[in-house]
C-alpha cells in the first residue's frame, strides 16, 4: 500500500484497513517527522491509552 504521509491520521488510516494487518511496516524515506506521527498513529489507534 502506498499512502499520502502528511494526511495519514488515525481515520484515514482506518479507512485505508491498516489495522487489518498483524504487521505495519513504516517507511517513510527522507521524512523522519511524518515517520514518527505515523507511527504513532498507529500505535495510539491499536494501543489506547
Amino acid at each position: 500500500m502506498h499512502c499520502n504521509s502528511t494526511r495519514l491520521t488515525s481515520a484515514a488510516l482506518k479507512e485505508a484497513g491498516i489495522f487489518e494487518f498483524d504487521t505495519v511496516i513504516i517507511a517513510i524515506g527522507n521524512y523522519i517527522q511524518e515517520s514518527i506521527v505515523t507511527t504513532l498513529n498507529v500505535k495510539e489507534a491499536v494501543y489506547p491509552r
